[in-house]
């Protein structure tokens, strides 16, 4: 049995109510304990494997038992740490009267079996850009928070014991799919107080589970998206109350339905144990060799199969389109003329710090990738709607 089975059959225990199978316990090594503690660490999920690995009583003294055990020590530490600055940062948002809407994993943690299973590196919060600033004041002033700049859809915070808090002010990241941006720029006008006359928002559940659907297909068109995002849709789909109809409606507006579709096939075949079909082996394979946020070489071939060939995708990764750039730098929605500017501006952020040797792994990539595996990549990017 490989590796990758071994670790969902965890997963699935320790989320999903599955059973593991007697021929894994019995037959369980350090060698195959070992291969499943780098990938499921590659997709943030050892912590959950090793609850589950502990739970059976399969782990020992041995170095990487006492990895797996100290993985799952700090997702719960880092849990207790994080909800604390969720709690007061809720509380002082609220007592400013500054409306805010939680997002990602500060929302969905609560339906999981334990809430400390759901990790996250940060905390995701979004405000109005007309609340902005007074948001950044009040976190700064009140609770000590240090602002580290402002990105093109977020501000970063640290708290003063370094949880991380990206206050977004737009939900918008780059523009991919034109009619699903539509539906998330009017995501106040839709959002929902959490009790009455509350500063907190919540999403109507078949907007949240657009807005997942569209955060998901934008980290697999830049490379992948990981496990963790398949696990989420399991457990909206299983764990939450829904309205089918309503989900469906919304992302066959949003142009996202055939992705989902193929995203919740896939979760069913990790997550339920159903069985693979051509479609989902793709999408496991371009998954499994990303991690959390994809990597280069899967970026490199969606931008090829998309782009048309190597020299356009250069191109296109220098001069980035408006609808791209604008997303970057606000300021060209009102001030479109800007857009030189803005494009020697970016080209200096990505010589800055360590850009640029991302970037320059990224050309080396873009010139050594097989035609093969962008014919792959363009065929599967077909099959999901992208």
């Amino acid at each position: 049995m490989t590796a990758e089975a071994v670790m969902f059959s965890l997963l699935r225990m320790e989320v999903c109510g599955g059973t593991v199978s007697e021929e894994i316990k019995r037959d369980l090594s350090e060698e195959m304990l070992t291969e499943i503690f780098a990938l499921a660490k590659k997709h943030d999920l050892a912590h959950i494997a090793g609850d589950a690995l502990s739970k059976l009583g399969l782990l020992g003294d041995n170095e990487i038992s006492k990895k797996f055990k100290q993985i799952s020590m700090q997702a719960v530490q880092r849990y207790v740490r994080m909800n604390h600055a969720i709690a007061q940062l809720c509380r002082t948002l609220e007592s400013a009267s500054i409306p805010f809407l939680p997002l990602k994993g500060t929302v969905i943690r609560k339906h999981y079996p334990e809430p400390w299973m759901r990790t996250s590196c940060d905390i995701d919060v979004l405000v109005q850009e007309a609340d902005l600033e007074r948001a950044i004041q009040v976190l700064v002033s009140d609770l000590g928070y240090r602002n580290e700049g402002r990105g093109y859809h977020d501000v970063s915070l640290f708290s003063p014991n370094n949880v991380h808090v990206e206050l977004h002010f737009t939900l918008l990241d780059e523009t991919r799919f034109p009619a699903a941006e539509e539906i998330i720029t009017g995501v106040w006008e839709q959002v929902l107080p959490v009790r009455e006359s509350s500063a907190q928002k919540q999403m109507p559940d078949a907007l949240y589970y657009f807005y997942h659907i569209l955060h998901m297909a934008n980290h697999f068109y830049g490379g992948g998206c990981g496990i963790r995002p398949f696990l989420d849709l399991w457990i909206l789909n299983h764990k939450v109350e829904h309205d089918a109809g309503e989900r469906e409606a919304l992302l066959q507006k949003g142009g996202l339905l055939t992705f989902a579709q193929a995203a919740q096939s896939l979760s069913e075949v990790w997550f339920s144990g159903q069985t693979h079909t051509e479609l989902t082996e793709k999408m496991e394979e371009f998954i499994l060799c990303g991690g959390v946020y994809g990597n280069a070489e899967n970026m490199v071939a969606v931008r090829q199969a998309k782009k048309g060939g190597r020299i356009q995708s250069v191109l296109d990764k220098i001069f980035l389109p408006y609808n791209t750039l604008k997303g970057h730098y606000p300021i060209l929605r009102k001030h479109k003329w800007l857009l030189p500017f803005c494009q020697v501006a970016r080209w200096f952020r990505l010589l800055s710090g360590g850009r640029w040797k991302r970037s320059v792994h990224e050309l080396k990539t873009n010139a050594s990738i097989s035609a093969a595996e962008v014919s792959t990549t363009a065929e599967l990017l077909k099959q999901l709607g992208l």
